[in-house]
């Protein structure tokens, strides 16, 4: 994350969607879930959106609260 935020300045936020099985995996690098939608890709398969700010990876702190 490091290298995207400091190669591509226009960027702020990174917006990903993926499941309860992969979400522990992006939170450990800062992610934070914005949206959870049960059974949104499948049954048994929610819909997970999360967020990284990436202004925490460029200043050292995040502008989200």
């Amino acid at each position: 994350m490091q290298r995207i935020a400091t190669a591509e300045p226009q960027f702020s936020i990174v917006t990903i969607e993926t499941t309860q099985y992969s979400r522990g995996f992006f939170e450990r690098f800062r992610f934070v879930v914005e949206r959870v939608v049960p059974g949104g890709f499948a049954p048994g398969f929610d819909l997970i959106e999360i967020e990284l700010d990436l202004s925490w990876y460029r200043f050292g702190v995040s502008r989200k609260k």
